[in-house]
């Protein structure tokens, strides 16, 4: 799950360059974003002249235990998901 996950961020990035007029294996400056109750977020950065690109990668699991999907963050308070960390991102959870 944590390569298939990696795979789908790869596939962002190199849309992303390509749109940026950059080739799509063009390396990306990757960081952690650390937000609030300590939970990291990946975030991925290209720059391209006067253009740029930032994504920003929760890494929120499809399914978590309970059955919690992404749709009950929103609609039921005190929904938990858990999430997955993509290989060979910085986050270490």
């Amino acid at each position: 799950k944590a390569a298939y996950s990696s795979a789908r961020h790869q596939g962002l990035r190199q849309a992303y360059a390509r749109m940026l007029g950059r080739h799509p294996f063009t390396a990306w400056r990757k960081s952690v974003l650390r937000l609030p109750g300590g939970v990291q977020a990946e975030t991925n950065e290209l720059v391209a002249g006067d253009r740029r690109a930032r994504l920003i990668f929760l890494n929120v699991a499809m399914l978590s235990g309970r059955n919690v999907r992404m749709p009950q963050l929103w609609d039921e308070p005190g929904a938990v998901a858990q999430s997955l960390v993509a290989k060979g991102s910085p986050c270490t959870k």
